[in-house]
């Protein structure tokens, strides 16, 4: 498991991955590159916040970032703690016009009656096909806190590219 400061979810990195924080973040990053996992500081909400309106909120970030985005029907999953979750996947494109992504990201998102936890793999596109199934599988193994912790102070913001 790899340690992480309070305020975010647990997490087990791939072998021979490597961890770092950036800013308000956690990035593990595969040994020969190409993309980067990214785990956020959880996110306190209130009763009435649903997943999809933080899925949402995250994607309208994206979208202020990338002229055009695509999106992928969301796919509901459960944790190993049995909280529901969203995976989304997402290409990016660098320009309204452009007919290739110019990076891939998958999202998962997993809420608790009080906490949101969102990773998400940023991936260029040739390696997405790679590495979308390694995340997939450490997301799936992903831990949250008791809920009654407090998330980190900082608010989660994706904008970084790769």
């Amino acid at each position: 498991m790899i340690s992480a400061a309070p305020g975010f979810p647990g997490i087990d990195g791939p072998d021979g991955w490597v961890q770092s924080t950036k800013g308000p973040r956690i990035w593990i990053v595969p040994p020969d590159g190409g993309g980067r996992i990214v785990v956020a500081p959880l996110q306190g909400h209130s009763s009435a916040a649903s997943l999809e309106t933080f899925v949402e909120h995250v994607l309208d970030q994206e979208r202020s970032q990338f002229p055009r985005l695509k999106q992928a029907p969301p796919v509901p999953v459960t944790s190993v703690q049995s909280w529901p979750g969203l995976v989304i996947d997402v290409a990016a494109f660098a320009s309204a016009t452009d007919a290739e992504p110019s990076e891939w990201r998958t999202y998962v998102v997993y809420g608790s009656p009080a906490l949101f936890a969102v990773l998400f793999l940023q991936s260029k596109p040739d390696r997405f096909a790679v590495l979308r199934p390694v995340f997939l599988e450490v997301a799936s193994r992903v831990t949250v806190p008791d809920s009654g912790d407090r998330p980190a102070p900082e608010r989660y913001h994706a904008s970084e590219a790769l």
